[in-house]
């Protein structure tokens, strides 16, 4: 028990979004062992208490922070609002783990170790949740890769002396027919449980090849260059108007903040992108960009690329802002006098 809380106590520093699928799945294994014992399954619900009251501040936290904070609740949990997919689109999610786990799951219908039990019933337990009627129900599905995972791995096998005694119908050798339903199923599994891996591992050789960056996840070298510079000279107190794509990549390069970034940080994420596009734009009257300025306690004001893929209106330049550093395409301007 002493290890089991230490293993939760991780989990809910690590993720806490796994932590009720977990409890659930441990408080459904108990009752089951009881009923299938015809006693009660004290080891089991020990184990549940511990792991509930080990877990429950950090569910306690979570529950407050997102429910009740008036940022975080806004930002973070308001992302949440976001489906599972549907189950008949699961093969395409899961893929090979979950076609070779089916066959895992066939193997054990009729005999199962206690491990093989219990992972049976967390896997049942989080395919239930992940459609339970919340708005974060997608994220009780975090954690069933590894355990389909751990399936496949009794389904390959299986999978293959399926495959063998299909081969051997066709009356080839049982040599033969053992050897390519071995290497089928092989290589097959390999292949697809590492296609993703092999085609970032591809993609990320090509830009180095060519020395071209992957534009979905950077900004020009210019905008990028600029907010080096101006990082040095600005504190924690200043904030950088920018199009969304380039903020949400300088929010970790500026001492200061961006006006967005990523939604789960950034409150009211969606009317403060759209002003900030309509702005670049050129939708805006002067007013009008003074307000989004003073709202948002811009202090710098950039205009590269991104944010001429926007629209050709400089706000800037139309403001007559003073150059702070201008690095290429990219120019950064002051928003406030004396900056």
């Amino acid at each position: 028990l002493p290890l089991l809380g230490l293993d939760v106590l991780l989990l809910s520093l690590v993720h806490p979004f796994n932590l009720p699928v977990l409890l659930a799945a441990f408080g459904v294994f108990a009752l089951w062992r009881s009923w299938a014992d015809r006693r009660v399954a004290w080891w089991a619900l020990a184990a549940t208490a511990t792991a509930g009251l080990v877990s429950l501040p950090s569910l306690v936290t979570n529950l407050l922070t997102f429910t009740l904070d008036p940022f975080w609740s806004q930002t973070y949990g308001a992302q949440n609002v976001m489906p599972s997919p549907h189950p008949w689109e699961l093969p395409v999610d899961y893929g090979i783990p979950l076609l070779f786990g089916l066959a895992g799951l066939w193997t054990l219908r009729r005999s199962r170790t206690f491990d093989q039990t219990f992972l049976l019933m967390w896997l049942l337990v989080a395919a239930v949740a992940m459609y339970a009627p919340v708005p974060y129900q997608r994220r009780f599905a975090f954690g069933l890769q590894p355990g389909l995972a751990a399936l496949a791995i009794l389904g390959w096998p299986a999978l293959q002396h399926w495959l063998d005694g299909r081969l051997h119908q066709w009356r080839l050798a049982p040599a033969t027919s053992a050897a390519l339903a071995s290497r089928l199923v092989t290589y097959v599994g390999v292949m697809g449980c590492s296609l993703g891996t092999i085609a970032v591992f591809a993609v990320m050789t090509l830009s180095a090849a060519t020395n071209m960056p992957i534009q979905v996840y950077t900004i020009d070298r210019d905008s990028y260059a600029a907010a080096q510079q101006l990082a040095a000279q600005t504190g924690p107190d200043d904030v950088l108007l920018c199009a969304w794509d380039t903020c949400n990549v300088l929010a970790g390069v500026m001492p200061g903040r961006v006006v967005l970034g990523y939604e789960v940080a950034t409150l009211h994420a969606s009317a403060k992108r759209a002003s900030v596009e309509a702005l670049y734009r050129g939708e805006l009257t002067t007013s009008q960009i003074r307000d989004v300025l003073q709202a948002n306690r811009v202090t710098y004001v950039l205009y590269g690329a991104e944010e001429r893929a926007l629209g050709s209106f400089d706000p800037g330049a139309a403001m007559g802002l003073s150059i702070v550093t201008r690095v290429g395409d990219a120019i950064v301007y002051a928003a406030v006098p004396n900056a």
